[in-house]
């Protein structure tokens, strides 16, 4: 008689897996039940494995690794459970063993499986990683995740265990900062556990502890034999050491348990707020924390990129109880909890009047995350004046996906980005005789022409310029602006603060009736003008681009792609630090009703000081 095949449950939990999920699916393809449980990923993971039937899929919110494994783990049918992580892959001969060893009446309850460690597609030979195993295969009624850990959480196995001698592939390390906010993360939820159980941090221990992690993977453990490889991967790991101990020290400190999983909100009000908010959003998730939106327009939520990450009511955001509220427009809900933060919709692109321009102040913000030297000096001087928020220089969230700026063939620049500001009496795009020069530009085609407009521009101005479409000119319908900067030679504006954003790549820009002319710009009065003026700027004029350097020093002179992390780390640090000097916010009446209005939300209810976590004075 024969004796019936063993069945499998490959269980796997997943978060923004794209370029991975893939190949790990069809290496567990041979699995008789394939269970994925998601963290409501935004990558597009959930929605490609929704394509395949044989897969069942969940999503469940994460709270940590041995809560959402164990709640997967929940949800198998068969005894035996193949359990992997997203960027590990069984190889052809794992395969085979792993079918042989449980149709083999085996006494063993779990197996342990060596991991081969992939350095960016590479295999890491040494550095710690050649006696890496995990639990990877055991049986569903015989095995356990301990809640003892909540970072690299521990299968408590009731019987005997076993090896096997195959491999798991394990594509660890996509890139730098990916790895290197993972190690950040998984120092922080150490320090959670260990100040748990009652562990004292010391000052030797912070120091001495990530040497030894650096000089244990690095020399004894033979990481020097990966050469560069081996260097960046045994730095990274003594920084999760070292991670782990500051926070242990904050926590000591605060005397309070702090948030390992704070809670950011990113507030805006129309679609070019998303290319802001979106590399924050990112580098949070990367750090490990919680982060929503909430739009303020439906202009805004028809073209939400976010939808399940967006909060839709106003009761849900009180529900969620933000601790930080990043917020890229001009205005934010004074009775929203959380520290409010300004990180602003734009340069400061001198439209208006000083006083009704980028500077000027409306009561509702706690901080305010400057761009560069000239916004911050001004702000710095408004709140010792005022003295009801602070300031910290941060650089611009939007402009890190600008960096690093890519390599581009020079010898034949013919390429012109046409962008507008919607302001009706500063755009060119209102403009009858720039929209007929454009025209024959396009068709005499010596210049290609790319061509965006703002959002919330009028459809029938956009429909007017989409109208030009052809071989030299190429309309776009977006907001994300970053590929026709990489693509443009130079740009071609009015008064919009596009111009700053494009300035930092040390390219020409040529204006139109700019609102207040800058020497570092070629600009025109009038539209018989443009063809001469962007036949000058192609040439790259020495003297503008030494003008250009200068001026971008002062708006924003960081061009390491990293002003998101350094927004959150001020925003982070802004929330632990006694606020108590500040006073209250203005009473700002009138706005206040104006934004319940807008919101209809109508409350009593203030926020009139900074919320303070883990300080010994100032509002909860």
């Amino acid at each position: 008689m024969a004796v019936a095949k063993e069945k499998i449950s490959a269980v796997i939990i997943t978060y923004n897996e794209m370029g991975y999920i893939e190949q790990c699916m069809r290496s567990v393809s041979f699995a008789d039940e394939i269970v994925v449980v998601d963290s409501y990923s935004n990558d597009g993971t959930y929605e490609f494995l929704l394509q395949h039937p044989n897969i069942k899929v969940l999503q469940h919110p994460f709270e940590n690794f041995t809560l959402q494994k164990s709640f997967a783990l929940e949800q198998a049918t068969h005894d035996w459970v193949l359990f992997l992580d997203a960027d590990e892959v069984v190889p052809e001969a794992l395969r085979k063993e792993i079918m042989a060893t449980v149709n083999d009446s085996t006494d063993y309850a779990a197996y342990w499986v060596y991991r081969t460690f992939m350095f960016l597609n590479k295999k890491l030979r040494f550095s710690g990683w050649q006696t890496d195993k995990n639990y990877r295969l055991f049986r569903k009624s015989k095995a356990r995740f301990s809640d003892k850990k909540i970072v690299h959480e521990t299968l408590e196995v009731n019987g005997y265990s076993g090896i096997l001698k195959e491999k798991l592939i394990h594509y660890s390390y996509k890139n730098y900062d990916g790895y290197k906010g993972k190690m950040l993360r998984y120092g922080r939820l150490r320090a959670i556990e260990e100040f748990e159980k009652g562990k004292k941090w010391s000052v030797f221990p912070q120091y001495l502890r990530p040497l030894w992690k650096y000089a244990n993977h690095y020399l004894v453990r033979l990481g020097f034999l990966d050469g560069k490889k081996g260097m960046i991967i045994s730095y990274l790991n003594a920084l999760g050491v070292y991670e782990r101990y500051r926070e242990l020290k904050r926590l000591q400190t605060n005397q309070e348990p702090i948030h390992s999983n704070y809670r950011f909100l990113i507030y805006i009000s129309y679609s070019y707020g998303f290319p802001i908010g979106k590399p924050l959003y990112e580098e949070i998730l990367n750090l490990g924390y919680e982060v929503k939106w909430f739009l303020e327009s439906k202009e805004a939520e028809r073209n939400n990129p976010f939808p399940t990450a967006t909060l839709n009511s106003v009761h849900e955001v009180l529900d969620y109880n933000p601790h930080i509220v990043l917020t890229a427009t001009n205005q934010v809900p004074d009775f929203f909890p959380g520290l409010k933060v300004q990180i602003f919709h734009g340069f400061n692109a001198e439209k208006r009047s000083f006083r009704k321009g980028h500077f000027r102040l409306r009561g509702f913000f706690d901080l305010y995350c400057t761009q560069g030297p000239s916004t911050t000096a001004i702000f710095v001087e408004k709140s010792k004046r005022h003295r009801h928020f602070e300031v910290i220089e941060t650089g611009w969230s939007k402009i890190d996906p600008l960096f690093p700026l890519p390599d581009k063939n020079r010898e034949h620049r013919n390429t012109v980005l046409l962008s507008s500001t919607f302001t009706e009496k500063l755009s060119l795009a209102y403009e009858d005789s720039v929209f007929n020069e454009i025209q024959r530009l396009s068709k005499k085609g010596k210049f290609k022409f790319l061509n965006v407009l703002h959002p919330k521009m009028p459809n029938h101005i956009k429909e007017k310029w989409k109208s030009l479409e052809g071989r030299h000119f190429k309309f776009y319908n977006t907001t994300d602006l970053i590929p026709l900067f990489h693509e443009a030679d130079i740009l071609l504006s009015d008064t919009s603060s596009v111009i700053q954003e494009f300035l930092l790549q040390q390219k020409p820009v040529v204006t139109f009736r700019h609102h207040i002319p800058k020497s570092f710009l070629i600009n025109v009065e009038n539209a018989s003008e443009i063809e001469k003026a962007l036949e000058h700027a192609l040439t790259y004029p020495s003297e503008k681009l030494t003008l250009i350097k200068k001026y971008t020093e002062q708006i924003h002179p960081y061009f390491d792609g990293k002003s998101s992390g350094r927004v959150i780390d001020a925003t982070i640090e802004f929330l632990h630090r006694d606020k108590s000097y500040l006073k209250r916010k203005p009473w700002n009446l009138v706005r206040k009703w104006g934004i319940r209005n807008k919101l209809k939300h109508y409350t009593l209810k203030t926020f009139g000081k900074p919320l303070t976590l883990g300080a010994k004075s100032g509002e909860r």
